[in-house]
């Protein structure tokens, strides 16, 4: 039985669950003694788990994996062999399941190619904010896909702002460094994925909240390490 929440999927229930994880995860790297945290993180696990989202054990590797980057052999052979038994799993699923499945897939490549077909109708400035639930065609209300939803909405140069913006960011936070930086950067990796897979990033109301509250943790954790750095210098 898959916990759908509030909105009868259980995407979105999926994702914050997802979400999480990686911040308890990478809190726990600094307080580990903290029996709250734990509790937390198995209970985000195992929530994630019962919402059978295939976008929230996706997000949740990616963040685990920034937060956790495979450096060493050993580590690197514990993801080869997570990788193998999801693989796995996902190929000995029920024949209900895989089902259900392939017509998501099959949905999505829909939801693709009618978005790329309206970016080239309209590709500098877009159909506007919102436009997306009345162009004629559509097979659901948004596109799904936090990039897609940009372009199709406020054209190619906007899309191209925002993922500079975005792939900037996350470049000063991996060369910022520490554990905070380190963490604000898997909850930014994990997010954007999250994005990509599923949301709108204009008219969801699931993801936009959660992408402005992550991006502006990641300003904020980078503007407190230029203070210590120049607070540092100062004193030296």
């Amino acid at each position: 039985v898959r916990i759908n929440g509030l909105v009868f999927n259980p995407n979105p229930f999926g994702m914050f669950m997802a979400l999480a994880v990686v911040l308890c995860a990478g809190l726990l790297r600094s307080q580990p003694r903290r029996p709250a945290l734990w509790a937390l993180l198995i209970a985000a696990l195992l929530c994630v788990w019962a919402s059978g989202s295939r976008g929230a054990f996706l997000t949740t590797a990616v963040g685990l994996v920034a937060l956790y980057p495979p450096l060493s052999r050993a580590r690197l052979l514990v993801y080869l062999a997570g990788l193998a038994l999801a693989a796995a799993s996902y190929l000995y699923l029920d024949s209900a399941v895989q089902s259900a499945t392939m017509q998501s897939d099959s949905t999505r490549m829909q939801i693709i190619a009618f978005s790329l077909e309206q970016i080239q109708r309209s590709p500098w400035i877009g159909w506007g904010i919102g436009a997306y639930e009345n162009l004629p065609g559509r097979v659901v209300n948004a596109p799904h896909n936090m990039w897609l939803d940009l372009a199709v909405s406020s054209g190619i140069v906007a899309l191209g702002g925002a993922i500079a913006a975005t792939g900037l960011l996350a470049y000063r936070l991996y060369r910022q460094g520490g554990h905070q930086a380190q963490l604000a950067l898997a909850m930014l990796v994990a997010t954007v994925l999250a994005g990509t897979l599923e949301y709108s990033i204009v008219d969801s109301t699931h993801f936009r909240g959660v992408w402005v509250l992550v991006t502006a943790i990641a300003c904020y954790t980078l503007n407190s390490g230029h203070a210590h750095n120049r607070a540092a210098i100062t004193s030296a």
